[in-house]
């Protein structure tokens, strides 16, 4: 499916690029009483647009505005192509709002009913290959492995590295350096203390509230164990997709 919106926003370019090239030769010659004929004749404006009764700051404008579409088709096509993920939502955005650019332009004669049906067309044919290629901008969660350093020895300095990380803000890792310096020292209610909250800024809150308990059996009379665990279950009441 993202080939055919990459083919789609590719039309959709060449469209325009035809169109801005019509468009400014009719602007700037159409006055010419040949041209005119020519457009009346031939009935142009069924396709391009009532032209020859702009004013020429319109004429301007139009053209500037048709350039900017043809920039922002191209930069499209070519985002679309490196799945660059804000390409896609840019292009949805870019359609939807080209449709009711055609529509303006139609009501206003700034378009030929042709023209702006082809482009509404290709708006909506492209948006739908753009929907239907979401899974090629999708963002995969992944998962990474945080181990502590094998080199390292004893609890106090597995400890330390996890405050650490902890300062720096790498929970993941501070909670894994606090299992190690747990194994190394297990009657130590502090890092049972200090594991919990890491557990909790990753989300995995029962297991927070294991290691509080496990806190609180070492020592009995800790009065910071109670705010501890309130103000985690607090926390997993507020998150929408806690671990566990």
């Amino acid at each position: 499916m993202l080939r055919s919106a990459i083919f789609v926003t590719i039309i959709q370019f060449a469209l325009a690029v035809i169109e801005i090239v019509t468009f400014a030769s009719i602007a700037y010659e159409g006055r010419n009483p040949i041209i005119a004929y020519i457009i009346s004749t031939l009935n142009l404006g069924g396709f391009f647009g009532d032209y020859l009764s702009w004013s020429q700051t319109w004429t301007q404008a139009l053209l500037w505005i048709a350039g900017i579409r043809i920039a922002v088709f191209l930069t499209l096509t070519v985002g679309l192509a490196a799945r660059f993920t804000p390409a896609y939502y840019a292009a949805i955005g870019f359609m939807s709002f080209d449709i009711l650019w055609a529509a303006l332009r139609w009501v206003y004669k700034f378009l030929g009913p042709f023209s702006a049906i082809v482009d509404v067309i290709a708006d909506i044919v492209g948006l739908a290959f753009v929907f239907a290629s979401d899974r090629d901008f999708a963002i995969n969660d992944e998962r990474m492995l945080c181990q502590p350093d094998p080199r390292i020895k004893g609890g106090a300095e597995l400890n330390r590295r996890a405050r650490l990380y902890r300062i720096e803000g790498k929970w993941a890792l501070a909670v894994a350096y606090w299992r190690a310096a747990i194994g190394q020292m297990p009657n130590r209610p502090e890092f049972y203390k200090s594991v919990a909250i890491g557990y909790a800024q990753i989300g995995y809150y029962q297991r927070a509230l294991n290691a509080l308990a496990e806190a609180h059996r070492q020592s009995p009379g800790d009065v910071e164990v109670p705010r501890i665990k309130e103000l985690i279950e607090d926390k997993k009441k507020n998150d929408p997709r806690p671990r566990g």
